[in-house]
């Protein structure tokens, strides 16, 4: 009944409010700006920007697209702006679990789910990529490059620029780029299919085949920003961000690109920017002749300067080398907001961000609208609410499958290293003041030159290296050890059973061990305790052979989430009555 109520009354604000906005906030939510997952370490980050060894930040999203369970799936750019920020950023497709802010006031959010990492595995790019290289950058003053990005070819913002990707009616993943700008066929592996495709005399700074004396026919960040497909799934639509040089003012070209023959068409369709507006981020196909795009300057703070808005065009009845006819359909910055979905306390939404860059039409009346964080902000994701229903037609490419993907179990959220959660502060917190008390008790043992004090040495020493190991960056640095141990082993792609054989392997172990403690260790000065610390480090071992797949276990046995947290909680507090007991026990 409260739920009706809800609904009826955000009913009433919508007729109220929808005379004034061209659109209505339906869906909000949003992604941490420090959101890292699994990876080899990103070694080049923006300026003061660091990460935990072992990890990628998760952001810059640049295009998106319907997946077959009803999820999203985002395209990520090249990382840190420039190439020689981004040589360790790895590239390719993140699936998204999206949940939205409710009318009960419930807030939610975004994480990663699984993802495919983008590879030339086959070598059919044909120019020089990280993955070839020693050291990033190919320069000696930088890092070597990771042995798993040189083992899977895997492709990186030292590579390539991915700004927008479309699937075609094969099933096969196009990706354009502004670094050529190039077109680049994928399969729905992530595996380069062929060689580059260049746009017919266009060439960006960038382009990593340009030789001496070149002059680039555009501007750099000016490449294939928006790319739209047909219903049929068979005709590309590559759009430029920008003018090329020597074109008109504000005048940017829609080129077609046939998915058959592999080839650009003769002449584009050529679109001019409204006002202040610099550039376009994105384009999407509505019908065969209608499309929508993202107008945009990069104006950030004053919101009375910032242009970000939607439109709607079209190419029905336009020659090649015309201009496509266009409207404004949505202000982005002037959005209703009746019921306050982002809990700002206004009824009005602006969608402030320096760049937005992909559309998603969810249905003929509601859009997916999402901003590329930049690695400085926070990413959002808003669903509008159109105030005229579009022309919609059915597409026939193949939505994405991502049940072969790679599982993310876990995002980190990084803290001096450390994926830290509150549970995890207490945990930190509580493990730092049992090692100050068995340091203490060592050093008035050793003072007084009782007996024990050798014991309580070596105890205080393995708490030390276990809070060492917990807390800080070594965590990390291990996993990454035993990750390269798969690659160069040839193991990494097949995994799995060896490190469920090794983690059943650790838990044999640590009982033993347990056991062998109880009953057999005579010691009275540390029994007690050196058996929770076994059942501790049993515990961190099987979730570092597991690279913590062994939490996702046990929430879907379970159904609570992070149980060897709540294990670990536990078994420090029962680690301090141990040392209690094993303490007054030899007084």
């Amino acid at each position: 009944m409260k739920s009706c109520v809800y609904k009826l009354l955000y009913l009433i604000c919508f007729l109220l409010t929808n005379f004034a906005h061209s659109a209505t906030l339906v869906g909000w939510s949003s992604m941490g700006l420090n959101t890292y997952t699994a990876g080899p370490f990103s070694q080049h980050l923006a300026s003061g920007t660091w990460a935990p060894p072992s990890s990628q930040i998760i952001g810059g999203f640049s295009a998106a697209e319907k997946a077959a369970d009803g999820s999203y799936i985002y395209l990520i750019d090249t990382g840190f702006g420039p190439k020689s920020a981004s040589y360790s950023s790895l590239l390719g497709l993140y699936n998204l679990k999206i949940d939205f802010n409710d009318l009960q006031g419930n807030d939610k959010n975004t994480k990663v789910s699984k993802l495919i990492r983008f590879n030339d595995i086959d070598n059919k790019l044909n120019f020089p990529k990280q993955a070839d290289f020693e050291f990033y950058g190919n320069n000696p003053k930088n890092n070597p490059v990771d042995s798993i990005i040189k083992k899977g070819k895997l492709l990186t913002g030292g590579d390539i620029d991915p700004e927008s990707f479309r699937v075609d009616y094969k099933g096969n993943i196009w990706v354009g780029e502004e670094f050529g700008p190039f077109l680049i066929k994928f399969d729905q592996t992530g595996k380069v299919l062929r060689q580059q495709i260049s746009i017919p005399n266009i060439t960006s700074p960038e382009n990593p085949l340009l030789k001496a004396g070149d002059i680039p026919t555009i501007k750099t960040t000016a490449g294939l920003e928006g790319m739209a497909i047909n219903p049929q799934g068979n005709k590309l639509y590559p759009m430029l961000e920008k003018p090329v040089i020597g074109d008109a003012e504000k005048t940017l070209r829609i080129y077609t690109f046939d998915v058959d023959t592999e080839q650009f068409e003769e002449g584009y369709f050529l679109y001019q920017l409204d006002g202040n507006a610099t550039e376009i981020r994105e384009l999407v196909a509505i019908n065969d002749t209608e499309f929508l795009t993202i107008e945009q300057n990069e104006s950030w703070g004053d919101a009375s300067t910032q242009v970000k808005k939607v439109y709607w065009l079209s190419i029905a009845g336009v020659e090649k080398n015309g201009y496509v006819k266009k409207r404004q359909l949505v202000d982005l910055m002037d959005i209703s907001d009746p019921v306050d979905l982002d809990r700002d306390g206004k009824t009005t939404f602006a969608f402030s961000k320096l760049t937005i860059e992909s559309i998603v039409i969810v249905d003929k009346d509601t859009l997916l609208i999402t901003n590329d964080n930049n690695f400085g902000e926070r990413t959002e994701f808003i669903k509008v609410r159109l105030n005229e229903s579009l022309n919609l037609q059915h597409f026939s490419s193949p939505k994405l499958d991502t049940n072969e993907w790679e599982s993310r179990d876990r995002n980190y959220y990084a803290w001096q290293g450390y994926h830290t959660y509150k549970l995890e502060w207490v945990n930190l917190a509580a493990t730092l003041l049992i090692l100050i008390f068995v340091t203490m008790i060592a050093a008035s043992k050793i003072r007084s030159k009782a007996d024990g004090a050798y014991h309580w040495t070596i105890l205080s020493i393995i708490i030390l290296a276990f809070f060492l190991y917990n807390y800080l960056s070594l965590y990390f640095y291990a996993t990454q050890s035993f990750r390269d141990l798969f690659i160069d082993s040839g193991l990494y792609q097949n995994r799995g059973p060896l490190q469920r054989s090794i983690v059943m392997a650790v838990a044999v172990a640590t009982l033993m061990l347990l056991f062998s403690l109880i009953f057999y260790f005579k010691n009275k000065h540390t029994k007690y305790t050196m058996a929770v610390i076994c059942i501790m480090l049993g515990l961190k071992g099987t979730q570092f052979v597991s690279y913590h797949r062994i939490d996702n276990i046990t929430e879907y046995l379970i159904g609570i989430g992070r149980v060897f947290d709540w294990l670990e909680s536990i078994f420090i507090l029962v680690l301090f009555f141990a040392v209690l007991h094993d303490r007054n026990a030899n007084r």
